[in-house]
């Protein structure tokens, strides 16, 4: 079976995928392709079995071979790309999908987005260590770098050995619960006009946990369920400078009935934490967990990844196992591993009784969702 294109002189605008051997063109409208007489939302291009197509229509594939991130005439030729690489032109007009459109404007406010919040971006990723943002105006062939992030070279190595440690384990299948603790620097540098450079640098101490061993009958279960398919790994992380600013303020140290100065202290100093599902999910200007550190899980997350998924409205959680499996990471591992990330931060210099104080929830705060019982089955 083969697919048919109704049309080839415009798929270079659609979406596109490379990855290997592969080139596959994303048609959401389905107006370009057909499938046995069908319309179809999709094409794909085997690059080594389909070469006379990549000669007989080459505008189609000039995306590809302009030297963006390695992809170039001569990979295209040799029938492999030894990566996956992305392409997704931006709507300059209104569709069916959607009637937001892109300007020079839009695309500057979503850079700039992206540079505020690209320094969570690398704390709970497995792999990706450095990430840029390249630009290229319509009068020169070279792409610049304006902004970079990545693992300094400093912690870098550590961090491999660690993440390895926790990917390795998985990969063998052990059932035993393991952990592991590790200094994260995560660096950003923004260039400007005459190539100067602005650096900031982020710390966070990082705890990463894998729920084997004894865990309670419920997170066994669905543990070793195939239709839930996750991990039962979380993670923990403080940010060790307060969002990488220059000073922070010591806790105030108050006594028990002194709810004016809490109350002032916490106004000041408001929750932090984010919540990740490796990468993190819509951030807020307030804390959705009430955490002064941020959580990971492998959690079910709803379908357009901004939240994780929490009962609705008289539902139950024991009438979804997305929801179970939810509630199993944030009353059983992420206090686990949030004990074990407090207990190091007290055995290492680098931190002192103000900061272990600063990362101790304040319960008050903590939202109701968050403050779910260990005693769990």
């Amino acid at each position: 079976m083969t697919f048919t294109p109704r049309c080839l002189n415009v798929v270079s605008d659609l979406p596109t995928v490379l990855s290997g051997e592969r080139l596959f063109f994303i048609d959401p409208h389905e107006q370009y392709f057909l499938y046995q007489g069908d319309r179809t939302s999709g094409y794909l291009w085997n690059l080594k079995e389909r070469q006379s197509e990549l000669q007989r229509i080459p505008d189609q594939f000039a995306p590809f071979s302009d030297g963006i991130c390695g992809s170039t005439e001569d990979v295209l030729r040799s029938g492999h790309y030894p990566g996956t690489l992305f392409r997704f032109p931006l709507r300059s007009s209104p569709s069916e999908l959607s009637q937001i459109t892109y300007t020079h404007d839009h695309l500057e406010a979503l850079l700039a987005q992206f540079e505020s919040d690209a320094r969570l971006l690398l704390i709970f990723l497995k792999n990706v260590e450095s990430l840029e943002v390249l630009v290229r105006d319509e009068h020169s062939t070279d792409a610049n770098v304006c902004f970079r992030v990545r693992l300094t070279d400093g912690c870098r190595d550590n961090v491999r050995k660690s993440r390895s440690y926790i990917t390795d384990a998985i990969r063998n299948n052990t059932r035993e619960s393991f952990s592991t603790t590790y200094l994260l620097v995560i660096e950003t540098e923004k260039y400007g006009i005459g190539k100067t450079v602005e650096k900031k640098a982020y710390r966070y101490w990082v705890n990463e946990f894998f729920g084997g061993g004894k865990v309670s009958n419920t997170l066994t279960e669905l543990r070793d369920d195939p239709s839930v398919s996750r991990i039962p790994l979380v993670g923990t992380a403080i940010d060790v400078d307060g969002g990488g600013s220059s000073e922070k303020s010591p806790p105030t140290v108050l006594a028990d009935d002194d709810n004016s100065v809490a109350a002032e202290d916490a106004k000041n100093n408001p929750p932090s934490g984010k919540i990740f599902c490796f990468l993190p999910l819509a951030v807020q200007e307030v804390s959705a967990t009430g955490l002064p550190v941020h959580v990971n899980g492998y959690f079910a997350v709803s379908q357009n990844r901004q939240h994780l998924k929490w009962p609705t409205l008289g539902q139950s959680v024991e009438s979804d196992k997305c929801l179970m499996w939810n509630r199993c990471l944030i009353a059983e591992l992420i206090p686990r591993s949030y004990t074990i990330l407090l207990s190091r931060m007290t055995q290492t210099t680098s931190f002192t009784a103000e900061d272990v104080y600063a990362a101790v929830p304040n319960v008050v705060e903590v939202d109701e969702k968050w403050q779910v019982s260990t005693d769990v089955t």
